[in-house]
């Protein structure tokens, strides 16, 4: 009868291990060893071995694996028969190994975690004691790999965070019991979703371009925080010039490389500018640059100077006032006002366009041609150049001031007017050619033996309004000191001077009188009366009035008594400059 054997025992999995089985009873005694239902035959299983000896009255028989396997976890039992029966014990082996890996799926991937699940099957016969999770990037190797340690044996799934975006990751998973780790879950892949960029774009930089637009340039953000493709980027900018609102414009592009371009263009002239720049994916847009700023280039002011005026001083002097532009027109730095003019003459030419720059808001205007219309306008100028011109105002400068004509060509004798000697300090101004315009176009014709007719036109710069002419008529050889005088209207352009003696030689020239005073004598003429001479007149003209008398006496006193006036002429007269002899 079967004496000794063990009712259970444990094995670990690759270990030898060893059954023994007693018996006792009448010799010969027999043992046979069996594995569930069938015989173990050591000859044909070479993983096991049996091995018998006496022990005094007992036969001891051990049965040896070598080693235990998964499969040997089963009821092994040893028989002993003799020549009276057959006695049997049954013996339950367990053998315990790591367990198999758990069965790992994936059950959600975010941005930056994912969310697993497992299934444990086959426990090696030993209560799982935890879970250790690893992962890595799929292109490091498992040297540098990150892990998620004990995990409680009693959970079934976990969430795996700190991943990074747009990430490509391997993933696997062990199981634990007291006897070791199982071998690695199979290798799972997995992709996390693109995440908004953790970094702004680099090496942000402005330049001004025009004085309306500003060059952006940049580098896309580091590549470990660009979490995914990215799609763009945001060009933020607002003015930051006082009284903005302080608000960001936004401009959108498409990526097109590591190294970007975009012109900011439509800004305001000479304005500072702060500019920002996002990058976007498809999860989002990422954090800004640092803001830098620029400002646009300088532009001429696009507004002129405000309340122009102009003042007339003197016959040659005026002054011009105005006031700054606005200064959101000016564009630039203001350097200064430039003040254009010009004159304008009665036959509708014009002077020469002069100009003066001044850093103040008025400037005087010198030398300017007296009684003389004159167009003005005042521009700012920058930097860049001029801005835009004023309107034109309108300004006439005053007539002359006093002024006498020049000596005359004969010698000075004690019945000329008393006056300083010529280069002392109490002589009065003389009058230039330049500054009093004499009248012009003088012409004198015989009208008969004894009289001669004058004709003129006006002064081309009269200085002044014409108050009268003054002809003069002197006779070289007749031994008069000084020349007669006579005066007409100024809108007689014409006299007639009678009694004048035959075969004599006159000299005749003319002045303009303003209120200011005599201006320049005009050319001088010399004529002769003729006998039988006719003059020429526009048919239907009336008759010549009677005129006055040049005499070779003494000139009358110019002091006391008023100088002879020649009476005016019909209107359709006036045009006698166009008289001629008919011979």
């Amino acid at each position: 009868m079967i004496t000794s054997h063990p009712n259970t025992t444990i094995a670990i999995k690759g270990h030898a291990k060893e059954l023994n089985c007693t018996a006792r009873g009448e010799r010969p005694i027999i043992i046979r060893w069996e594995k569930g239902d069938t015989v173990i035959d050591p000859d044909r299983v070479m993983r096991y071995a049996i091995a018998t000896k006496d022990n005094g009255d007992e036969v001891v028989s051990t049965l040896k694996l070598k080693p235990a396997d998964r499969g040997d976890s089963v009821f092994f039992s040893c028989h002993a028969i003799n020549s009276y029966g057959e006695d049997r014990g049954l013996i339950q082996l367990t053998v315990q190994e790591p367990p198999d890996p758990p069965e790992l799926e994936i059950r959600e991937v975010k941005a930056r975690s994912m969310n697993l699940r497992w299934t444990q099957r086959f426990d090696g016969n030993s209560i799982i004691t935890g879970f250790d999770i690893e992962y890595k990037n799929k292109s490091d190797s498992w040297d540098f790999k990150q892990s998620t340690r004990n995990i409680s044996p009693t959970i079934n799934q976990a969430n795996i965070v700190d991943l990074h975006p747009a990430s490509v990751y391997s993933i696997r998973m062990y199981s634990f019991n007291k006897i070791g780790r199982s071998e690695p879950s199979k290798e799972l892949t997995i992709s996390t979703e693109e995440a908004a960029p953790d970094g702004p774009p680099m090496d942000v930089t402005l330049q001004p371009v025009t004085s309306q637009s500003i060059q952006v340039t940049w580098k896309a953000p580091k590549k470990e925080l660009q979490n995914g493709v990215i799609r763009g980027y945001q060009i933020g900018y607002r003015e930051n010039s006082p009284g903005s609102n302080g608000q960001y414009s936004i401009v959108e592009m498409k990526a097109t490389g590591d190294s970007e371009v975009y012109t900011l263009d439509n800004l305001k002239k000479f304005a500072q500018y702060g500019v920002v720049v996002q990058a976007f994916n498809r999860a989002g847009t990422g954090p800004s640059s640092s803001e830098i700023n620029a400002t646009t280039l300088e532009d001429v002011p696009s507004q002129p100077p405000e309340n122009v005026r102009a003042l007339s001083i003197t016959s040659d002097v005026a002054v011009i006032s105005w006031s700054e532009p606005p200064r959101s027109t000016l564009n630039g730095v203001l350097k200064g006002y430039r003040v254009i003019f010009w004159s304008l003459y009665v036959d509708g030419e014009w002077g020469a366009m002069q100009n003066v720059t001044t850093a103040r808001e008025r400037v005087e205007l010198r030398g300017m041609e007296k009684f003389t219309n004159y167009s003005v306008q005042v521009l700012a100028y920058t930097q860049a150049g001029d801005g835009v011109r004023s309107s034109v105002l309108y300004i006439q400068t005053k007539e002359d001031g006093e002024c006498v004509p020049p000596a005359p060509a004969w010698p000075r004798t004690a019945r000329q007017l008393p006056g300083p000697v010529p280069g002392t300090a109490l002589e009065p101004p003389r009058c230039s050619r330049k500054e009093r315009g004499p009248p012009a176009g003088i012409k004198a014709v015989p009208s008969s033996a004894s009289s001669v007719v004058v004709s003129w036109l006006p002064p081309t710069k009269p200085n002044g309004v014409i108050r009268k002419y003054t002809i003069f008529c002197f006779s070289p050889g007749s031994g008069q000191p000084a020349p007669s005088e006579y005066e007409t209207s100024p809108e007689q352009l014409f006299y007639r001077i009678a009694h004048l003696n035959r075969g004599q030689q006159y000299l005749l020239w003319v002045a303009a009188v303003t209120s200011a005073g005599r201006g320049n004598g005009s050319e001088k003429v010399t004529i002769e009366p003729a006998g039988k001479v006719h003059v020429f007149l526009a048919p239907g003209g009336p008759p010549l009035p009677q005129a006055a008398f040049c005499s070779s006496a003494a000139p009358p006193d110019l002091t006391s008594s008023p100088k002879p006036i020649a009476p005016a002429l019909p209107s359709e007269e006036r045009n006698l400059h166009s008289l001629r002899p008919n011979l």
